[in-house]
């Protein structure tokens, strides 16, 4: 924020959308921060003319009395108009209270305001990347932020007031390398927001600056150093009766009897020999802290090398970590350690994020890459879970997922500080390892079994083997894929191939291989589809659903009678991989160049979405 200019931080309250089509205020409030300090305040209830339904009472506390005593709003338009001329406006979610007071404005005869604009919601959503809400009355929750009337203008502007103070000093506190990033794309946010970050790194990065001992810089980006330590486990004495265990539970979980019970049978279990326990647990009994406790002081025993769990969903693991870990670290009188095992795709690579940073992308993908550039501060482990989206739907996730241990680059400057390799080397010192069924059953041999094995949500894991071990192959796909590139590439009307040798940014040589292997792919695909529907599924007349299961000797007769057909199939698959990645390094080379207009840039990304739709459903 810059010294000497006034924030004026506003916050309005409408009825619910008119028969006009309108909304109309019932409260305006606006808050003034100069110099990081409130300076004024103004607040007025507004008598909006008509009706305000029962909803927006019981949500405002705004009474219909309180309205009809109120001033108009062109009686008050000219005391808003004057109070916020040479002010940066502030809202928490500022495309609606700017757009509609200008609009009010407007109606009663003011010209717009014409403003400078910061909004607290993308503020807080790159700032704190980690939370799961970005509601007001959940950020002031989670702050603890003065705003006890939500809903009401004269406290939501208040605490946004306080929220933009707090997201100032957090900006303050980031590093000149993260700032300067942050600066970099300050277009990408609405209105002036960005500007805040250009201000904090104008004045951060003419003074000296020491990098946190928690941070290393690679290639200008800023990670969290491995920071992981093998814990020695204390030996203890597992609490035998009602009055121990309850001594141990004081002030932290509710005695129940039967969870106590359910702890005695796995501990008796345990030191018997190798258990082999099903126990069903009825909801609410406690179960992950009832066969937790005992195998944490089997552990501590030295009795086992580890323990793991598995269970149903990576819901469920962020359940466990979240929260029964921390109730059970404050639980045991030991430390412990613990790790998370997922699918490779749900973390980031950092080599592949480093590149998207250097790659055009939409204003929305950008502000995600701030977020996660901030996320990265502080993650541990990577996990793009940590970020609580809702979805990942977002193209980017596409360019910066992990893809596995194997594409990794030794020789990549990230190498060394990736998080999915730095995970894998701790897997043998932790003593618990929380993961889910279609990772256990996939990765079993990597974990080890020599460790306690514990299958939460059993009745899951039947299912669970059968999709892990299941393929499928969508011939109607493959066919509609490889015909939409085919089109595509020779006579899409508004842009194809033709185009683009045109331009310079194709060779006719790479456009006709393409064309090529498409067309074998296309042609013998769909010749190995009607292969299979003659051999084995045209007996079955008038059937519209089929499944049948094969001997594998039909199986493999039909494979080996058309072999021909797979193996060059295979030679296409492979030819059509290394061409999608020369496709996306030209793509991408080109966009860099600014050699792309926006009609070429919207082709080659369609196509090279289609083209790893179509490789998807061959590699299954």
């Amino acid at each position: 924020m810059k010294s000497g200019q006034t924030y004026a931080v506003v916050d309005v309250e409408t009825t619910e959308v008119q028969p006009d089509g309108q909304r109309r205020l019932i409260q305006f409030s606006c808050v003034f921060l100069k110099n990081r300090r409130v300076i004024n305040k103004f607040n007025t209830l507004v008598n909006p003319q008509t009706s305000v339904s029962l909803e927006i009472q019981q949500l405002t506390g705004i009474t219909p009395a309180q309205l009809n005593k109120a001033p108009l709003f062109s009686d008050l338009a000219a005391t808003i108009y004057s109070l916020l001329q040479n002010t940066v406006f502030v809202a928490h979610n500022i495309n609606f209270d700017y757009n509609f007071l200008n609009q009010e404005l407007e109606r009663v005869g003011y010209p717009s305001l014409e403003l400078e604009g910061i909004d607290t919601v993308q503020l807080a959503q790159v700032l704190l990347p980690t939370l799961p809400s970005f509601k007001l009355s959940y950020l002031s929750s989670y702050l603890n932020l003065d705003h006890r009337h939500p809903h009401q203008a004269d406290s939501d502007a208040l605490a946004t007031a306080q929220l933009l103070l707090l997201l100032q000093k957090r900006i303050d506190q980031l590093p000149v390398e993260t700032l300067a990033t942050l600066a970099e794309f300050q277009t990408c946010f609405l209105h002036q927001t960005g500007k805040l970050f250009v201000t904090a790194y104008q004045q951060k990065c003419h003074q000296p600056q020491q990098l946190p001992a928690y941070l290393v810089k690679v290639n200008d980006m800023l990670i969290r150093r491995d920071t992981y330590q093998s814990v020695s486990l204390q030996a203890a004495v597992y609490p035998q009766s009602s009055s121990d265990k309850q001594q141990l539970f004081a002030g932290l979980i509710e005695w129940r009897q039967p969870q106590a019970e359910m702890m005695d049978v796995i501990h008796q279990a345990l030191n018997q020999g190798p258990p082999a326990l099903l126990i069903e647990a009825p909801t609410g009994l406690g179960k992950t802290l009832g066969y937790l406790v005992p195998i944490m002081y089997q552990l501590a025993a030295g009795k086992s090398n580890g323990c793991v769990v598995s269970t149903a969903t990576t819901a469920l693991q962020t359940q466990i970590v979240d929260r029964v870990l921390p109730l059970l670290q404050q639980l045991l009188p030991f430390n412990f350690s613990a790790i998370v095992l997922k699918g490779s795709w749900h973390y980031l690579s950092l080599a592949k994020f480093a590149a998207s940073l250097k790659q055009l992308q939409s204003g929305q993908s950008r502000l995600l890459q701030l977020r996660i550039l901030v996320w990265l501060l502080t993650s541990k482990t990577g996990d793009l879970d940590e970020l609580h989206l809702t979805k990942y739907q977002d193209p980017l996730f596409d360019q910066i997922r992990h893809t596995g241990l194997e594409s990794l680059n030794p020789a990549d400057p990230f190498y060394e500080y990736d998080f999915l390799r730095r995970q894998r080397q701790h897997i043998a010192e932790a003593d618990l390892l929380i993961t889910n069924h279609a990772y256990l059953l996939q990765h079993a041999q990597q974990i080890g079994q020599e460790r306690i094995l514990v299958v939460d949500e059993a009745q899951h894991l039947a299912p669970n083997a059968l999709m892990a071990s299941r393929q499928e192959i969508d011939f109607d796909q493959v066919k509609i894929c490889s015909d939409t590139l085919l089109v595509m590439a020779q006579s899409q009307p508004a842009f194809s191939f033709k185009d683009l040798i045109s331009q310079g940014i194709l060779s006719p040589a790479s456009a006709q291989e393409m064309i090529r292997v498409l067309r074998v792919i296309d042609h013998r695909t769909w010749a190995v589809r009607e292969e299979i529907i003659e051999r084995f599924v045209v007996a079955e007349k008038g059937t519209q659903i089929f499944e049948k299961l094969l001997p594998l000797r039909q199986i493999y007769g039909f494979i080996k009678e058309n072999v021909g057909e797979f193996k060059t199939i295979a030679t296409a698959f492979e030819q059509l991989t290394n061409l999608y990645f020369q496709f996306e390094d030209l793509t991408t080379q080109l966009q860099a160049a600014r050699r792309l207009d926006k009609v070429a840039q919207n082709f080659l990304i369609e196509f090279l979405d289609w083209l790893k739709q179509l490789l998807d459903q061959l590699a299954a």
